[in-house]
């Protein structure tokens, strides 16, 4: 969850409604339903697509949401941000904020370091005008962000294997 949230900038809502339907590992993609009910492809990195795989494989559920809980029930938005806060605070993350939302500003900032122009940024993150990606960074189409993506991913350049 960690890395999707951190490779692909995705808001809270967007993940928590993934189902698998929507992961396409042939094209590397995820399709999120966005603000204003807006539909988008968003790539993901090998890394993520591994640990992605890996999650999905250990599954023993028939439940078409991506996100299951410990209780083998589908994840409530709540449910994330309760893991998403329990893991930074086990990371001991004390100099940003402890939500989603600091996933999504450290991923476009981190595609933006990385090459990516803010145009692509901006589908990404499924901003309606370029204005709300420059609020968040400062610092096109689907088709454009998913191959600028190739070369920008934040989770595979981190290295990790």
């Amino acid at each position: 969850m960690i890395l999707i949230l951190l490779d692909t900038g995705l808001r809270l809502s967007e993940i928590s409604n993934i189902k698998l339907r929507d992961i396409d590992l042939d094209r590397e993609t995820i399709r999120v339903m966005g603000k204003g009910a807006q539909e988008r492809l968003v790539r993901i990195g090998k890394t993520t697509q591994k640990a992605l795989m890996r999650y999905i494989l250990v599954r023993t559920d028939d439940y078409e949401e991506l996100w299951i809980s410990q209780e083998h029930k589908p994840m409530t938005i709540a449910g994330i941000q309760i893991i998403l806060r329990r893991l930074c605070n086990r990371a001991e993350i004390t100099d940003a904020k402890r939500g989603p939302h600091s996933f999504r500003h450290t991923a476009a900032t981190a595609c933006l370091r990385n090459g990516m122009p803010e145009t692509y940024v901006q589908t990404l993150l499924g901003h309606r005008d370029l204005r709300m990606t420059r609020r968040y960074t400062r610092t096109i189409n689907s088709d454009d962000a998913i191959k600028a993506h190739i070369s920008a991913s934040p989770v595979d350049r981190m290295g990790l294997r």
